[in-house]
C-alpha cells in the first residue's frame, strides 16, 4: 500500500477475460537455483546474495503487465527473444555441461526443480533465454509467446527507499527498524 499511494505512478490493470495471462506468465516462474557439487572435486565458490529482488526492481526496466500482445508466429518471436521483454513457450536443448542453462519442474519427482540438460518443452522469459542462448541453448520449437512492447523502471524510488532506510537502521544499530524495512522490501516483491 505504501508502494501504491506514494510512489506508483503506472496504471496496471487486466480483466477477468485476461486471467490466461497470469497463468501463461506463472509458468515462466521458477524458484531459486541451488547447484550441488561432489565435495573434494573442484574448488566452489558459495555466494549468499542479499536484497537481490529489491536490487533488481531498484535497477532495472519492469514489463508493463497491462499492455501485452500475444504472439503465434515463430520466426518473429525469434526475431525478437535478443531484444524485447516476452513470455515464451518453447522447446529447448540445452547441452550436456557442469552448470544447467535453465530450470525444468521434473514431473517424475513431484514438480521438484532441476537444471538437466536435455530437450523439453517450457515457458521462460526472453531475459533468460537470451543469456543460455550465449551457452550454446538451442530453441527447437517456438509455440507462443506474450510481447511487452512497455517497460519503465516502476519500482526505483521505493527500491532504493528501503535499502537506504535499512541500511540507516543497521547503522544505528536497530535491529528492528532494519527488520522492518526488509519487510517493505520483500513486500513490494
Amino acid at each position: 500500500k505504501i508502494f501504491q499511494k506514494s510512489y506508483f505512478r503506472g496504471a496496471w490493470y487486466r480483466s477477468d477475460r485476461e486471467q490466461w495471462k497470469n497463468d501463461f506468465e506463472r509458468l515462466s516462474y521458477y524458484g531459486g537455483r541451488c547447484e550441488v557439487f561432489r565435495r573434494g572435486e573442484q574448488t566452489v565458490n558459495s555466494y549468499d546474495v542479499n536484497s537481490m529482488y529489491v536490487a533488481i526492481m531498484r535497477d532495472l526496466p519492469i514489463p508493463n503487465p497491462t499492455i501485452t500482445h500475444y504472439l503465434k508466429n515463430s520466426d518473429q518471436i525469434r526475431g525478437m527473444i535478443d531484444r524485447e521483454f516476452m513470455t515464451v513457450d518453447c522447446r529447448v536443448r540445452v547441452p550436456k555441461g557442469r552448470i544447467g542453462l535453465l530450470p525444468y519442474r521434473d514431473k517424475t519427482n513431484n514438480g521438484k526443480l532441476i537444471f538437466p540438460w536435455g530437450e523439453w518443452r517450457g515457458v521462460y522469459n526472453s531475459v533468460e533465454l537470451r543469456e543460455a542462448l550465449r551457452w550454446g541453448l538451442e530453441i527447437v520449437t517456438i509455440y507462443r509467446a506474450l510481447w511487452y512492447p512497455e517497460s519503465e523502471h516502476y519500482f526505483t524510488d521505493y527500491a532504493q527507499m528501503t535499502l537506504d532506510g535499512r541500511r540507516e537502521a543497521k547503522a544505528r544499530g536497530d535491529g528492528a527498524e532494519e527488520q522492518l524495512y526488509k519487510y517493505y522490501g520483500n513486500g513490494l516483491y
